[in-house]
């Protein structure tokens, strides 16, 4: 038989967990009344597809994507209106539709930095702010996406803290999200894809220099140097070889409108032509708050073709029809005059090579 103190001794400590739960966690009436497991953001849940808008706001930078109801693309308001990746933009909406609630957490604001909930806009934020909306702009869900949970052993365990905007209450959430932090880790990346073996001249020209013109040779399939200086020899093919990589598989890492880079004085381009007749000029910008940054402007067009074209591995032309190539010109110009790029600097540094860069002097 339990006796009356016991009881009370009993209460005393039920009334002490019941403390320091809220202590903890900071749950009110309006937490404990939601059911786990369901969704975090339940309109965007809801209507998902209904989506127009996604904005990202961090401590250092503020972007929105924004749908094009024309022609479906989703494109980055702050870089132009250049386009997105669809499918980054298609998993971080599914992520965001799919988060589960999975536990309520603290509703105190000097604890959200310990679990990086904490407003974007307070000091040392590390926090990030998602709101989706509809084309009308009325918002879908806005969430606040705190640390990740580390899982079982240290590794990272599919839950994040969240807090939804407005709302003190934080959670832990169940589910993956793929949210970049900067506007460029959004852009549509791959700019050309044009393999080497395609290239049959390519043609650099700079001030106060001789162009450096490299040709291919079909017989050998090797890039060699027109009007070599009898005091310079090719001791590393590769170096050649190299240059005509540059619009292979050629990704950006920044854009902007074509109208803010115009082009330059000095005429540094480089000039890409192919044995099927494709003419890829790469016009050289330098940035004009940094001159050791460069952006590229391209200039697209047919070249009657010369004829012949080396062989693929597997013993294949490696040009396109002449259809082909007339639909492959007007799209590279459509889709990339408009714009200037900043690419790898490795492969900008071959876009300016002299003869010096890519030989060695005579022996």
């Amino acid at each position: 038989m339990i006796g009356r103190g016991t009881l009370i001794l009993l209460a005393v400590a039920a009334a002490v967990s019941t403390a320091a739960t809220i202590a903890v966690y900071g749950a009110r009436p309006s937490a404990a009344r939601i059911t786990l497991g369901q969704p975090a953001l339940p309109t965007l849940n809801e209507r998902v597809n209904e989506a127009a808008q996604l904005s990202v706001r961090s401590a250092d930078e503020a972007f929105t994507l924004a749908l094009d109801p024309q022609t479906s693309i989703w494109a980055v308001v702050e870089r132009g209106g250049y386009p997105a990746d669809t499918a980054i933009v298609q998993t971080a909406l599914a992520g965001l539709a799919g988060l589960r609630l999975d536990g309520p957490r603290t509703a105190r604001p000097d604890l959200y930095p310990r679990i990086g909930v904490e407003d974007v806009g307070s000091d040392g934020s590390s926090s990030l702010e998602v709101t989706v909306a509809d084309a009308a702009g009325e918002s879908l869900g806005a969430v606040i996406i705190g640390r990740q949970r580390p899982g079982a052993l240290g590794t990272a365990g599919a839950a994040r803290y969240i807090r939804r905007v407005d709302d003190a209450q934080s959670w832990l959430a169940t589910g993956t999200l793929d949210i970049r932090r900067d506007a460029t880790g959004w852009l549509e990346r791959r700019l050309t894809d044009i393999q080497p073996l395609r290239v049959s001249t390519i043609r650099i020209e700079g001030p106060d220099r001789p162009p450096l013109v490299l040709v291919r040779e079909p017989e050998t399939d090797e890039m060699r140097i027109v009007d070599l200086p009898d005091d310079r020899i090719v001791e590393r093919q590769f170096q050649l070889e190299s240059v005509a990589t540059v619009l292979d598989r050629l990704d950006l890492i920044d854009v902007r409108p074509a109208a803010d880079l115009p082009l330059s004085d000095d005429g540094r381009r480089a000039v890409f032509t192919t044995f099927d007749g494709l003419m890829v000029t790469c016009h050289i910008v330098p940035d004009p708050d940094d001159g050791e940054t460069l952006w590229l402007r391209f200039e697209t067009a047919l070249d009657p073709p010369p004829g012949g074209a080396p062989l693929d591995s597997g013993g294949q032309p490696v040009f396109l029809s002449d259809e082909a190539v007339a639909d492959q010109a007007e799209e590279l110009e459509t889709r990339l005059a408009p714009w200037a790029f900043r690419i790898p600097v490795f492969k900008a540094e071959r876009l300016i090579s002299t003869v010096e860069d890519v030989t060695e002097p005579a022996r």
